[in-house]
């Protein structure tokens, strides 16, 4: 079995309700090619800082 993965990145204040509407995008559009969204990180400076 042969497969992809794909990295995404998107800037965001990291509420609830944004990062749910992101996964849901990211599941939409990985469904459409027969995949799936699995997992979401988080990158951040150590004074909290966007990376």
């Amino acid at each position: 079995m042969s497969g992809w993965e794909v990295k995404c990145r998107e800037r965001m204040v990291p509420t609830h309700s944004a990062i749910t509407e992101a996964e849901h995008r990211l599941a939409k559009v990985a469904a459409r090619f027969g995949g799936y969204a699995e997992g979401r990180g988080s990158l951040s400076h150590p004074d909290g800082s966007p990376a």
